[in-house]
This record gives C-alpha cells, sequence and structure tokens, in this order.
C-alpha cells in the first residue's frame, strides 16, 4: 500500500460518514460534502424560519448560523435519534427562539406568506378582496393561540414537518403533536364560524 493509499484510508476512517434514514446524502465532516446538505435543506430550513420571524434578511442570517452551526456540530448527529432535516429544524427552532428571547418580539404570520402560497395566477379584484379578507381572519385567529400551538402548526406548515419530525424536534410525543394540531385546527374552525356568526 503507498503512503497516499494509507493516507486516503487514514482519512476516511476518521470521516463521520452516516446515512440520513430520508435522504440519500452521506454525511460527512468535510465542508464539500456539507455543501450539498445546505444546497439540499436550505428551503426547508429558511422557510421555517421565515415562517416564525416573517423578516427574510434576518430569516437569512439566522438559517446560515443554523448550518453554520449543524456544520461545527456535524459529529454529535445521530441518525438513529432523528432525521437529517429534523435535526437542523431542531437546531433552526433553536436559533428562532434565543433570537426571539433576545428581541423579546413574538411575531408569527404575515400576510405576505399567506398570499404569496396562492394558487391562482390570475384572481379578479373581489378574489383578492375576499382572499386577503379570509387571511386577515385566520392570521388574528392564529395569534389567539398559546406559542406551543403556534410552533407546532409553524413546524408543520411552515417546515412541512412530519408529525414524527415535529416530536422529535419539541420533545413532544407522537400523539401529543397530533392532538395539539387536531385541536388547533378545530379551534380555527370553530373561531372562524363564530366570526361568520357575528358578522351575519
Amino acid at each position: 500500500m503507498t503512503v497516499s493509499m494509507k493516507k486516503q484510508d487514514c482519512n476516511a476512517q476518521k470521516s463521520v460518514a452516516v446515512m440520513d434514514k430520508d435522504d440519500d446524502l452521506d454525511i460527512d465532516t468535510g465542508v464539500e460534502d456539507f455543501a450539498e446538505i445546505y444546497v439540499r435543506h436550505f428551503r426547508q430550513v429558511f422557510s421555517y424560519v421565515f415562517y416564525r420571524l416573517q423578516d427574510p434578511q434576518i430569516a437569512d442570517d439566522i438559517t446560515v448560523k443554523t448550518f453554520e452551526e449543524a456544520l461545527k456540530n456535524i459529529d454529535r448527529y445521530q441518525p438513529d435519534r432523528a432525521s437529517l432535516p429534523t435535526w437542523l429544524i431542531a437546531i433552526a427552532r433553536n436559533s428562532v427562539n434565543k433570537y426571539l428571547r433576545s428581541e423579546k418580539i413574538r411575531r408569527w404570520f404575515s400576510l405576505e406568506v399567506v398570499t404569496s402560497n396562492l394558487q391562482d395566477t390570475n384572481p379578479t379584484v373581489e378574489e383578492i378582496v375576499i382572499g386577503n379578507e379570509r387571511i386577515a381572519r385566520l392570521m388574528l385567529l392564529v395569534k389567539e393561540m398559546n406559542e406551543r400551538q403556534r410552533d407546532v402548526l409553524g413546524l408543520k406548515f411552515g417546515a412541512g414537518l412530519s408529525n414524527q419530525q415535529i416530536a422529535q424536534t419539541t420533545g413532544l410525543s407522537v400523539s401529543n403533536v397530533g392532538v395539539i394540531l387536531y385541536r388547533s385546527l378545530n379551534n380555527l374552525r370553530k373561531r372562524w364560524q363564530e366570526v361568520d356568526n357575528e358578522e351575519a
């Protein structure tokens, strides 16, 4: 065996390469390998952070810091405990909570997030007005919820996590996550109907 081959074998043994359950990506301590993780998961992490903070500049900064933290702690990643996206969202969630504590603000939703996801590209003026009124009402109703409910909703609809991933991220049981989502959505429906009845 040549010196070069011995060095490559030694480097291969030093690297931490694990297979993510949800991904076909090898995780390595090398920056080049981590760049692929960044490219693959940036949008999901950014979506969650933006959903929580509603500021694209701050969301971008925190998302980048999330990936820096993940790279720094890649040797701590345990694929048997959580999938890679769940681990990244957990880091992002901690970063967001730390930021919110430092800023002492609690902002969760804005009309821009919801309206940017509207499917119809050519709505009529009437449809836009009705849609905006519904979105504004929904955001007001969501603001009535407690922080845990908003957090779980943010993880579900902002980051697009499954109930299992939300449970891993928050430390709640999967059944508890399901109950929180079920009750939160039922509460939203009930409050929506109450507002409809008040306006009638």
